[in-house]
């Protein structure tokens, strides 16, 4: 997994295909909100630190050890075969290829509401639901 340290502005990163990606209306007060093309996720506020974000592939997922939870397990659309993790003024902190043109995310934080942990796992989707969105689980607070 690679590991990236960021403080966004917003405290708020986009998980994406550029091409496509509409960030979501709204947070509603969840740390996660999402649609088929964009991902948002809240961070620890930028004024009180940095938050470590590790990007993977499935078979990397070293979660499983850590305090982290899962928060966010769905299907991004991809069409241009591309991720990346963003903030909300688009300084890019990660990219990477994807094969498909969806792509599952899952996503663990150690904190329900301002996390300085997340890892973001990605994974080839050969199947998804008619929509283009699956949410293959919901956050606790009911998000998708």
């Amino acid at each position: 997994m690679i590991a990236i340290d960021v403080a966004p502005p917003n405290s708020l990163l986009l998980i994406m295909d550029p091409s496509v990606g509409e960030i979501p209306e709204s947070m509603s007060g969840a740390l996660v909100a999402a649609n088929a093309t964009c991902i948002a996720i809240g961070t620890l506020s930028a004024q009180d630190g940095s938050t470590q974000v590790f990007v993977g592939r499935l078979d990397e997922d070293e979660g499983t050890g850590t305090q982290c939870q899962i928060v966010f397990d769905g299907v991004l659309a991809t069409p241009q075969k591309r991720i990346v993790v963003a903030s909300v003024m688009e300084d890019i902190f990660f990219e990477t290829q994807v094969s498909g043109t969806h792509t599952r995310v899952r996503i663990r934080a150690n904190d329900s509401s301002e996390p300085n942990e997340i890892r973001i796992v990605l994974a080839t989707v050969d199947v998804v639901e008619s929509g283009g969105f699956a949410s293959l689980l919901s956050d606790p607070g009911g998000q998708r």
